[in-house]
């Protein structure tokens, strides 16, 4: 999302000092998001950003496509591309990654 990478951009320095955890949410369908996306994890016009910032962690979730809230373009861009329609989200992958994120936290105050 364009807020997001400019938030990213406008920001990497502060970042670069912080804990940092990145994800993306994307494919729809069955199976690993990683696989349907080819090994893709994050936007490539973003890879030097992510050296800058060296996150602790860059994942990809499931994704979520409710035609409803899509506009004329993006249904047909949907149809174009074949995209499975549908919420594909895995909220105990999305709990796990969250929960690793806490321990982490944890662990470097303590």
């Amino acid at each position: 999302m364009k807020p997001a990478a400019k938030f990213l951009r406008s920001n990497q320095q502060l970042l670069a000092d912080q804990p940092l955890w990145l994800f993306s949410s994307g494919p729809t369908g069955q199976g690993d998001p990683n696989e349907i996306m080819d090994g893709w994890t994050f936007p490539e016009n973003m890879e030097k950003l992510l050296e800058t910032i060296k996150p602790n962690d860059v994942i990809l979730f499931h994704g979520n496509i409710d035609l409803d809230r899509l506009n004329f373009a993006e249904r047909m861009i949907i149809k174009s591309v074949k995209a499975t329609v549908g919420d594909y989200r895995d909220w105990l992958v999305i709990r796990k990654w969250a929960g690793r994120i806490d321990l982490d936290l944890r662990n470097e105050r303590s």
